[in-house]
Protein backbone atom coordinates (compact mmCIF):
# COMPACT_ATOMS: atom_id res chain seq x y z
CA UNK A 1 0.00 0.00 0.00
CA UNK A 2 1.34 3.33 -1.03
CA UNK A 3 1.40 6.15 1.23
CA UNK A 4 -0.63 8.60 -1.12
CA UNK A 5 -0.12 12.38 -1.14
CA UNK A 6 2.94 12.96 -3.58
CA UNK A 7 3.62 9.87 -3.85
CA UNK A 8 0.77 9.03 -6.65
CA UNK A 9 2.11 12.03 -8.52
CA UNK A 10 5.48 10.11 -8.51
CA UNK A 11 3.98 7.21 -9.45
CA UNK A 12 2.33 8.62 -12.65
CA UNK A 13 5.79 9.21 -14.01
CA UNK A 14 7.72 6.16 -14.19
CA UNK A 15 4.50 4.02 -15.47
CA UNK A 16 4.10 6.27 -18.37
CA UNK A 17 7.86 6.25 -19.11
CA UNK A 18 7.99 2.31 -19.22
CA UNK A 19 8.53 0.78 -22.63
CA UNK A 20 7.29 -2.69 -21.87
CA UNK A 21 3.47 -1.69 -20.64
CA UNK A 22 2.77 -5.39 -19.83
CA UNK A 23 0.44 -4.62 -16.68
CA UNK A 24 -2.36 -6.84 -16.38
CA UNK A 25 -3.78 -5.82 -12.95
CA UNK A 26 -3.42 -2.88 -10.90
CA UNK A 27 -4.36 -2.15 -7.55
CA UNK A 28 -4.24 0.82 -5.21
CA UNK A 29 -6.81 0.03 -2.63
CA UNK A 30 -7.20 2.12 0.48
CA UNK A 31 -4.97 4.73 -0.89
CA UNK A 32 -6.92 7.73 -0.38
CA UNK A 33 -6.96 8.33 -3.56
CA UNK A 34 -9.36 11.59 -4.82
CA UNK A 35 -10.00 12.85 -8.58
CA UNK A 36 -6.65 14.39 -8.83
CA UNK A 37 -4.64 11.22 -8.33
CA UNK A 38 -7.05 9.24 -9.97
CA UNK A 39 -6.59 11.70 -13.07
CA UNK A 40 -2.62 11.08 -13.06
CA UNK A 41 -2.87 7.07 -12.76
CA UNK A 42 -5.34 6.69 -15.36
CA UNK A 43 -3.94 9.02 -17.55
CA UNK A 44 -0.18 7.00 -17.27
CA UNK A 45 -1.95 3.42 -17.43
CA UNK A 46 -3.91 4.41 -20.63
CA UNK A 47 -1.24 2.95 -22.75
CA UNK A 48 -1.29 0.00 -21.39
CA UNK A 49 -3.06 -2.11 -23.55
CA UNK A 50 -2.77 -5.68 -21.55
CA UNK A 51 -4.28 -4.23 -18.69
CA UNK A 52 -7.52 -5.76 -18.09
CA UNK A 53 -8.07 -5.38 -14.17
CA UNK A 54 -8.27 -1.80 -12.12
CA UNK A 55 -8.85 -2.08 -8.33
CA UNK A 56 -9.51 1.39 -7.03
CA UNK A 57 -11.83 0.67 -3.97
CA UNK A 58 -12.12 2.17 -0.62
CA UNK A 59 -10.67 5.22 -2.06
CA UNK A 60 -12.29 8.98 -2.05
CA UNK A 61 -13.32 9.37 -5.65
CA UNK A 62 -16.44 11.15 -6.42
CA UNK A 63 -18.54 11.66 -9.31
CA UNK A 64 -15.61 13.45 -11.31
CA UNK A 65 -13.59 10.89 -10.94
CA UNK A 66 -15.90 8.59 -12.63
CA UNK A 67 -16.77 10.36 -15.69
CA UNK A 68 -12.41 10.58 -16.06
CA UNK A 69 -12.37 7.04 -15.98
CA UNK A 70 -14.55 6.93 -18.69
CA UNK A 71 -13.52 9.53 -21.04
CA UNK A 72 -10.20 8.61 -20.77
CA UNK A 73 -10.48 4.71 -21.13
CA UNK A 74 -12.76 5.70 -24.08
CA UNK A 75 -9.94 7.09 -25.77
CA UNK A 76 -6.96 5.13 -24.89
CA UNK A 77 -6.32 1.50 -26.48
CA UNK A 78 -7.48 -0.12 -22.90
CA UNK A 79 -9.51 -3.35 -23.21
CA UNK A 80 -10.62 -2.89 -19.15
CA UNK A 81 -12.69 -6.17 -18.36
CA UNK A 82 -12.94 -5.54 -14.30
CA UNK A 83 -12.85 -2.01 -12.68
CA UNK A 84 -13.33 -1.99 -8.94
CA UNK A 85 -15.13 1.17 -7.43
CA UNK A 86 -16.82 -0.01 -4.76
CA UNK A 87 -16.42 1.89 -1.52
CA UNK A 88 -15.89 4.63 -2.87
CA UNK A 89 -17.79 8.39 -2.83
CA UNK A 90 -20.09 7.62 -5.56
CA UNK A 91 -24.47 7.25 -5.87
CA UNK A 92 -25.86 4.90 -8.22
CA UNK A 93 -25.95 7.94 -10.93
CA UNK A 94 -22.66 7.79 -10.88
CA UNK A 95 -22.32 4.37 -11.27
CA UNK A 96 -24.28 4.25 -14.11
CA UNK A 97 -22.12 7.04 -15.83
CA UNK A 98 -19.18 4.78 -15.48
CA UNK A 99 -21.46 1.96 -17.04
CA UNK A 100 -22.11 4.19 -20.10
CA UNK A 101 -18.64 4.19 -21.20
Amino acid sequence: RLNCGMSIYRLGMPLSRRQHKSLTRFVLDQNNLDDDSLSEITAALSDYSSLGSLCVMGNQIRREGCLLLGTIFRSSALCLKEVDLCRNELDDEDCKLWQQR
